[in-house]
C-alpha cells in the first residue's frame, strides 16, 4: 500500500490533501453494508411504485428516492473522505470535532484543525507510529471548577489529539507538517 501523496505545490483551492490515509477496510465494509441496507430500502419502494395502486404510489415514489439519496451520501461520505489527512491549511482527523469558524453544514469541517490552531506535533516516545498533535490552549476553555476565573487564574491549557499512522504514510505526513512548520522533535 503506498501513500496517496500529491504535490504540495498544487493550488490551495483545489482542496486536494498533500497526504491522505483511507479508511480501513473493516470500515468500508461495514459503511458499503449500512449503505446496501438503503438501496434494497429504495429498490423494494420503488418496485411497490410500479405495482401500486394510485393512491399510494406518490408516497412510495418519494420514499425510494429518498433511500437511494441517502445510499449514494453514505457511500460518498464512507468512500470519499479519508480517515486521516494533511492539507496545506491544516490537519483533518477522523473526529466529530467542529472546526472553528466552519458550518456545521461542511462535512469536511468535522475533525479539521487549522495550523493556527496547532501548536506542534511529533510522534509519541511511548506507541510506535503514534502522532501527538497538541491544540493551541486559546479558544479551550476548561469546564468544571477549572473554569472559576474569580477564584483561580486562566490556565494555559490546550488539547491533544491522538492518531495513529500506518508505516508507510508515516514519512510522507512527516515531512508535510514539517513543510507546515509545525513538526517538534
Amino acid at each position: 500500500m503506498s501513500p496517496r501523496i500529491h504535490d504540495p505545490d498544487l493550488d490551495s483551492s483545489s482542496g486536494r490533501p498533500i497526504v491522505s490515509i483511507p479508511r480501513g477496510w473493516g470500515t468500508l465494509l461495514f459503511i458499503t453494508l449500512c449503505a446496501l441496507g438503503f438501496f434494497i430500502g429504495a429498490a423494494w419502494n420503488l418496485y411497490r411504485f410500479v405495482h401500486s395502486a394510485p393512491e399510494d404510489a406518490t408516497f412510495t415514489f418519494l420514499m425510494g428516492l429518498a433511500q437511494l439519496a441517502t445510499f449514494f451520501l453514505i457511500l460518498w461520505c464512507g468512500w470519499g473522505i479519508p480517515a486521516f489527512a494533511v492539507f496545506k491549511d491544516g490537519i483533518k482527523f477522523d473526529r466529530r470535532r467542529l472546526a472553528r469558524k466552519r458550518s456545521p453544514a461542511n462535512i469536511w469541517s468535522y475533525g479539521f484543525c487549522s495550523w493556527d490552531e496547532i501548536s506542534r506535533c511529533h510522534w509519541s516516545p511511548f506507541q510506535p507510529g503514534q502522532l501527538s498533535v497538541y491544540l493551541n490552549p486559546d479558544g479551550y476553555q476548561p469546564s468544571g471548577l477549572l473554569a472559576d476565573r474569580e477564584k483561580r487564574p486562566a490556565l494555559a491549557l490546550g488539547m491533544m489529539i491522538s492518531q495513529f499512522i500506518p508505516a508507510p504514510y508515516r514519512e510522507a505526513v512527516e515531512k508535510a507538517i514539517r513543510a507546515a512548520g509545525k513538526w517538534d522533535g
